[in-house]
């Protein structure tokens, strides 16, 4: 039993940690959703234009390939300041041949993760209206890096659900053997009381039959009292006849020699 308990332990730190992925495999099994919206977010008092796609895995690891991607384009170092990176005077040739500064954000949502891109040429912000080619050039960016991100994504995690229904499988193969050994142990203890329960009725029967015998010696041991008690009465009744016919011996031999006396007295 001791040995179940870290397993069945192991189990529901397994189940809670699960559960903090749920939305996101939910979200998984079904085809994600390439869409990209145009949003806006706050920057310090002002709120920019943005383009916002919703991706369905963990925010760190989309932040981590996303910075990647934005910086080998750009060929520079983005700085975080106040949960935003940025990256000032830069040039990103698959969305514009001219200077801008790109910003950008990823933050947890609902099904995994919301990623954010604000790109400002210097005054005028990428937006459908304002910058349609270079909005539709950043569209494209965005969800090329989706489904490449996505690609590897789900291979991972179907790795890691596939690693991690080995482990549960083995845990239950030991959950199960376990189990298996604590029934023939509870058979066995079950054995152990039908032997003892036998036992106790045997010598319950023993003790009823000694309790019998017992009974028996005793009334036998009555009768041998009674019949000493009838053997003592009739042999102080033989000591007094015995003591009679003793008296009665000596005065016929006592009578006996007083006529040897007499006899002899006479001869002389």
């Amino acid at each position: 039993m001791k040995k179940l308990l870290p397993l069945v332990f192991s189990l529901i730190s397994m189940t809670v940690i699960a559960q903090d992925m749920t939305k996101m495999m939910a979200a998984l099994e079904t085809s994600p959703s390439l869409e990209i919206k145009a949003t806006s977010i706050k920057m310090g008092k002002e709120a920019r234009p943005a383009l916002t796609a919703y991706i369905n895995a963990s925010p760190d690891k989309v932040e981590k390939e996303w910075l990647k991607l934005v910086e080998d384009e750009c060929q520079c170092d983005l700085k975080k300041s106040k949960g935003i990176y940025e990256g000032f005077g830069v040039r990103m040739a698959t969305i514009s041949g001219e200077t801008l500064t790109v910003y950008t954000r990823v933050e947890e949502d609902e099904a995994g993760a919301r990623l954010d891109v604000v790109v400002d040429f210097g005054g005028k912000f990428l937006t459908d209206k304002d910058t349609p080619t270079e909005a539709g050039k950043m569209r494209t960016f965005l969800r090329g890096f989706m489904k490449t991100f996505y690609v590897g994504w789900y291979e991972d995690v179907i790795e890691d659900e596939r690693k991690e229904a080995d482990k549960v499988a083995k845990d239950h193969e030991k959950i199960v053997k376990e189990g298996e050994k604590i029934s023939k142990e509870i058979d066995s203890a079950h054995s152990d009381i039908t032997k003892a329960s036998e036992a106790i009725t045997s010598a319950e029967k023993d003790i009823a039959d000694l309790e019998v015998k017992i009974k028996e010696l005793n009334t036998q041991i009555e009768k041998s009292k009674a019949d000493i008690s009838t053997f003592q009465k009739q042999a102080e009744k033989n000591a007094e006849a015995e003591a009679v016919k003793r008296a009665e011996v000596d005065a016929k031999n006592a009578q006996v020699e007083a006529l040897k006396q007499s006899a002899n007295s006479i001869k002389q």
